[in-house]
């Protein structure tokens, strides 16, 4: 069954790059559908940012979009025509007031993600953009050299003159994260390298973590202990989970790890406690501890700078490493030096082993999806499919913690329904 309702532009995907694409595109004078699987649009955008939806940060360009990686440079073009100036603006004019409390974090000053995502919605709609909720896209309905539209499911086929596939990746399974645009784009012939979960808590083959489930760190400095990873490193809060570790900077190391678990059964990490002391200055913090505490237990002693129950495994598992037995209970002035050595070491980097991850259910982004070389930076077109757009996670791209997610969203989103405005109209 074929529908005679064509549009000009279909877009896959109601999430922040799609939304945007259709503001865009239907600015630039297109007709637009956007076809949603979810019952509601913008469900992952609600839970960005904790719920509070980290807009974009305060970084220059070039800085930004090295934290992207080797890919960053992709985003040159997106960014040149939707930047973050333009999204604080584009934010303003559709009355969400955006602060920056901290000097580098931009959020709306109402500190819910809600604002934003009804603001996208109800300047869509200003503009005569038409939403189907609920409905599943299957296929792509193309020539050998174009895309003509869509198949959804039942069987029907939506015709437009362009598709923009904003429909993300497989992260927050629950919130609508699948990985139909892998497979819609390799439909089209474009290579998808392989998705595994970013943004996510670290499962670790120490079982110590989870004796200290739910605390925190306010300042950490993570790394992957592989030569060609040791300068590469983040800072931030650590969290221990009942498996493992999670917390701002886990996550933001945790698609690395993941793509190496790809090929590895597990990988070595060092998380460094005291990221500003150099390895002096922690030693005769340590040794200043045990000389003003003679008489007391270590567990007790070194619960005088870390929670309780992290002291305590801290020092078990310098033990264990240094092959004591129960080092926690040995008294100050009888702790043998092969401990101090491992628990000096532990406080300047503490090894962990992660074998595994929370799963795409937990993870806040995708790492990998549409391989970028096949796609033009300068519109978002495929260059192996005319009349086919990509925009935000479904690409292979993406960036920390921060605001870098969602601004990469809203400037590809603009770019690709610009430019699938513009093809459209001739």
């Amino acid at each position: 069954m074929k529908s005679t309702y064509k549009q000009q532009i279909i877009i896959v995907g109601a999430g922040p790059a799609g939304l945007m694409a259709a503001f865009s595109a239907a600015q630039a004078g297109a007709s637009v559908l956007i076809l949603e699987k979810m019952k509601r649009p913008g469900l992952k955008l609600l839970a960005s940012g904790g719920g509070r939806c980290n807009l974009t940060n305060v970084l220059p360009q070039q800085e930004f979009m090295k934290a992207f990686g080797r890919n960053g440079r992709f985003m040159r073009d997106a960014l040149n025509s939707f930047s973050r100036d333009d999204l604080l603006e584009w934010m303003r004019a559709q009355k969400v007031d955006v602060d920056c409390v901290d000097g580098f974090y931009y959020f709306p000053a109402a500190a819910r993600s809600s604002v934003v995502l009804e603001a996208m919605v109800q300047v869509c709609q200003e503009n005569g953009v038409k939403f189907r909720l609920g409905e599943k896209v299957e296929k792509l309905v193309a020539t050998k050299e174009a895309i003509q539209g869509v198949q959804v499911a039942g069987g029907k086929v939506i015709y437009g003159k362009a598709v923009i596939l904003a429909c993300g990746g497989k992260s927050y399974s629950k919130l609508g994260g699948s990985s139909i645009g892998y497979q819609l784009a390799e439909q089209a012939g474009h290579k998808i390298i392989m998705p595994v979960p970013g943004m996510v808590g670290l499962k670790t083959i120490e079982r110590w973590p989870s004796c200290c489930t739910g605390i925190s760190l306010d300042k950490v400095r993570i790394s992957i202990d592989i030569k060609k990873y040791r300068k590469q490193y983040f800072e931030g809060a650590l969290v221990f989970t009942q498996d493992g570790i999670s917390g701002p900077a886990v996550v933001d190391i945790s698609a690395n790890v993941n793509e190496l678990l790809l090929e590895e059964e597990s990988v070595p990490v060092n998380v460094s406690f005291f990221p500003e002391k150099k390895e002096d200055e922690i030693s005769g913090m340590l040794k200043k501890l045990l000389e003003e505490n003679p008489r007391k237990k270590l567990s007790n002693i070194i619960s005088l700078i870390f929670p309780a129950a992290l002291a305590a495994a801290l020092c078990d598992y310098a033990g264990d490493l240094a092959g004591v037995t129960g080092a926690g209970g040995i008294k100050a002035a009888g702790l043998p030096g092969k401990v101090f050595k491992s628990l000096n070491n532990i406080l300047l980097s503490c090894p962990l082993w992660v074998n595994a991850n929370q799963g795409f259910e937990k993870a806040m982004v995708t790492r990998g999806g549409a391989d970028l070389k096949g796609i033009y930076p300068k519109t978002m077109e495929s260059r192996l499919k005319q009349h086919l757009y990509f925009a935000g996670e479904v690409v292979n791209l993406d960036g920390p913690c921060g605001g870098y997610n969602l601004q990469w969203a809203f400037s590809s989103g603009y770019l690709a329904g610009q430019s699938a405005a513009l093809e459209a109209s001739q």
